[in-house]
């Protein structure tokens, strides 16, 4: 027997050996079934399947530097809630009603009402962003003085 020869004995002993011993592989010792014989148009043959996990490695997203001291603001929390109306002081029900600057978001029920229960109580205007109809609304709004006073939108959906 010359080197020729023995190449193809040594690797189909490193593939039916080589599963056996690592613990990650699976091999299945089961007969494959006669239809996948049939489908690849061959006769029936003697065979096993090696089950192996596939690794990928992703490259590492780096993280900007961060060049100065991080600040904490606390700020007391408060409800705030409203509601949508379109045409003729008509509730809109189902419309999306969120707070993109902090990436909060609710639906209206069907009364058109909307609640959001914890949202910074710091003055100023708060950015709503509607979304009702096929369109979107943007709107800045004073958050009213109290959480009993709720927020009324009125959307103009004509056009």
């Amino acid at each position: 027997m010359n080197n020729f020869d023995l190449q193809p004995r040594l690797e189909n002993e490193f593939v039916m050996l080589r599963p056996l011993q690592e613990s990650d592989f699976e091999v299945e010792q089961e007969p494959l079934p006669l239809t996948v014989w049939s489908a690849l148009g061959v006769a029936p043959r003697p065979s096993f399947v090696i089950r192996v996990p596939f690794r990928h490695e992703r490259p590492e997203k780096l993280a900007p530097l961060v060049r100065q001291p991080v600040v904490i603001k606390q700020s007391p929390l408060r409800s705030l809630s409203g509601q949508v109306f379109g045409p003729e002081n008509v509730p809109i029900m189902d419309a999306r009603v969120e707070l993109p600057g902090l990436q909060l978001y609710t639906n209206t029920d069907s009364k058109g009402r909307f609640h959001f229960s914890a949202v910074p109580s710091e003055p100023g205007p708060k950015l709503l962003r509607v979304r009702a109809k096929g369109k979107e609304f943007s709107i800045n709004t004073e958050q009213a003085e109290s959480d009993s006073e709720p927020i009324l939108i009125h959307l103009q959906l004509e056009g």
